[in-house]
């Protein structure tokens, strides 16, 4: 099962976790069980293109991004980054 980063209290083993993220994405990005989890919206996309240039630099390639708003979803799929949109707002979740 997925663990949280306290270590303490598992993760839900459903097919869509709390924030929208698929547990097929989770599965695909861990190494070792580990993934890396940061989001933003597009107000922030150079934070986001910043964090997985340096993530990629660094040899990691087990990290995601959370776009919280459409628009910096669809940059961060062109740009062939691990996202997926979680809405903010209230709004609806995809993965």
């Amino acid at each position: 099962s997925l663990v949280s980063n306290s270590g303490s209290s598992p993760v839900t083993t459903q097919a869509k976790l709390s924030s929208g993220i698929s547990k097929a994405m989770v599965q695909r990005v861990a190494i070792d069980k580990a993934i890396i989890v940061t989001w933003a919206n597009a107000h922030y996309v150079d934070f986001a293109r910043n964090f997985a240039r340096h993530m990629k630099e660094l040899g990691l390639t087990n990290f995601v991004i959370g776009a919280m708003d459409q628009e910096l979803h669809d940059i961060l799929t062109k740009e062939g980054v691990n996202t997926w949109f979680m809405g903010s707002k209230g709004g609806p979740k995809h993965s």
